[in-house]
């Protein structure tokens, strides 16, 4: 019976179930009999099946072997080698200096601080050069009073600004005082140190050099310090002291304590200060003093590349011998560079200057004794002695006259003038005549007379001549001061008048 309303589908739809069928039967005899189903894909091949993979290997080792023969030509770029044994022979021949870090035998070449950052190599600095034709000026001169020096370093400050650390001028007063505790007036002595700086011979070290490139160390091609260095003569041991650093003098612009850990802001505002008030650190001003006293300069330089430098010692002792050497110190071109760190280690990446060698020593610098005394007249029969007593006061050679037996004090007490006010200046050099007799035959005045006397400081007893001390060239000089202190001071108040 033929069956009615059906259609296509449902009345073929066995023959379709068959049919399907069929085709999956197919496509898996196909996959697992004629066609691999693992495969991987090996370098730039894909598709690469596991019994394939060893031959694989053999032909790309064969074709490597093949490019790395002699006389095969490399797809690489050719590399430049530096010429290490080169720079090791120059090396080796400079003098040692001291680095944090050396490198670790896994990193091979000499290292190398190119203009693109720090290589990893240990690095030698050079040396700045010896400071040359230092020598000293001594002298003394009169500090200004309290209230004038804090005026003069309000204004200074004002002018010179030391970003937010900069001393205020009751505090730099306040430091003189304590350097120079003679009160009004306030007489001191000095020594001033001065040489010269070749800067043109530190920079053919840097360049002969080769650490570091052109533009680096020529930034860094700044002086940071002069620092002077003293010895003291020890008359009882008649040796030297141990040699010591003079200070700076209050207010200086100084970096010698510097911060144990630099934060980046601090050493970008020291290094713009510094390069900005050059003529400051190498030539420091001296002490702001009265008009009763100048200080005597060193002079420019004759060569333009060489530095004129010095720095100043007012903490000399009357009566004491110093002799004096100059040290000048360079700015370090890796201070606070990020790359330095990991070479150097942190305290050269934190050393802000590198340091010269010191300078030959100064000859000996004799400081002025507070008083001065000659023996200029007397007579041994009458035994009574005539001495002159001379004491530097207000800036100026001050002389008293006086006669003394055998059991007075040597010196008295004179009245002075300090600015049309009378003051009393006293004069006693403390010692105590004993006698005064005779060396030739006779009575005579001034002639081979002797004054013996004890030194009260040292117990000492000593002896002065006439004939010795009257013609004695210092007091020659100091005669001769006094005169053309008078004849300027004359000079000065008839142009006032």
């Amino acid at each position: 019976m033929k069956l009615k309303n059906v259609s296509f589908v449902e009345l073929h739809v066995e023959k379709f179930v068959v049919a399907l069928g069929a085709l999956f039967f197919l496509v898996v005899v196909w996959q697992y009999a004629f066609v691999d189903p693992y495969v991987v894909d090996m370098g730039l091949k894909t598709g690469v099946r596991p019994g394939q993979i060893e031959q694989w290997v053999l032909d790309e080792q064969s074709r490597l072997q093949q490019k790395i023969e002699p006389g095969s030509r490399s797809p690489l770029p050719a590399m430049a080698v530096p010429p290490y044994t080169v720079m090791f022979r120059k090396r080796i021949n400079r003098p040692p200096m001291l680095a944090d870090r050396f490198d670790p035998l896994s990193r091979p070449g000499l290292g190398h601080l190119g203009p693109t950052g720090l290589g990893r190599g240990p690095v030698v600095l050079p040396t700045p050069p010896v400071p040359h034709e230092v020598n000293t000026v001594a002298g003394n001169g009169v500090l200004l009073d309290h209230e004038p020096l804090v005026k003069h370093f309000f204004k200074f400050a004002k002018e010179h600004p030391f970003d937010g650390s900069w001393h205020t001028g009751t505090q730099v007063a306040e430091a003189y005082a304590s350097l120079i505790t003679q009160r009004s007036p306030r007489d001191f002595n000095y020594v001033s140190v001065g040489g010269l700086f070749d800067v043109e011979a530190w920079r053919k070290k840097w360049h002969q050099s080769q650490e570091i490139s052109r533009d680096r160390w020529e930034a860094a091609t700044v002086l940071v310090d002069v620092l002077v260095e003293r010895q003291a003569f020890d008359p009882v041991q008649g040796q030297w002291s141990p040699q010591t650093v003079v200070a700076p003098l209050p207010g200086a612009l100084s970096f010698r304590d510097p911060p144990k850990r630099w934060t980046t802001r601090q050493a970008q505002q020291a290094v713009a200060l510094i390069k900005n008030r050059q003529n400051e650190v190498a030539r420091p001003l001296f002490a702001p003093m009265t008009d009763a006293a100048s200080w005597q300069t060193f002079g420019p330089s004759k060569a333009s590349l060489h530095w004129r430098v010095w720095g100043h010692d007012l903490t000399v002792r009357p009566g004491a011998t110093y002799r004096y050497r100059l040290r000048v110190s360079m700015l370090n071109p890796l201070f606070q560079k990020s790359q330095a760190a990991g070479v150097l280690g942190e305290s050269y990446f934190n050393q802000m200057s590198v340091q010269s060698p010191p300078s030959a020593w100064t000859e000996p610098v004799v400081i002025h004794p507070v008083y001065r005394f000659f023996v200029v007249g007397g007579s041994g029969s009458e035994r009574e002695a005539t001495i002159e007593v001379w004491r530097l006061f207000n800036g100026r050679a001050r002389v008293g006259e006086f006669r003394v037996n055998p059991g007075d004090l040597l010196g008295g007490v004179v009245s002075v003038d300090v600015g049309g006010v009378a003051r009393d200046l006293d004069m006693r050099i403390g010692a105590l005549a004993v006698d005064l007799v005779d060396t030739s035959s006779g009575a005579s005045v001034g002639g081979k007379s002797t004054l013996v006397y004890v030194d009260l400081e040292t117990n000492k007893l000593m002896e002065r001549t006439i004939e010795v001390d009257r013609d004695s060239p210092v007091r020659t000089r100091l005669i001769g001061q006094v005169s053309v202190e008078a004849v300027t001071t004359e000079s000065a108040e008839a142009v006032g008048r």
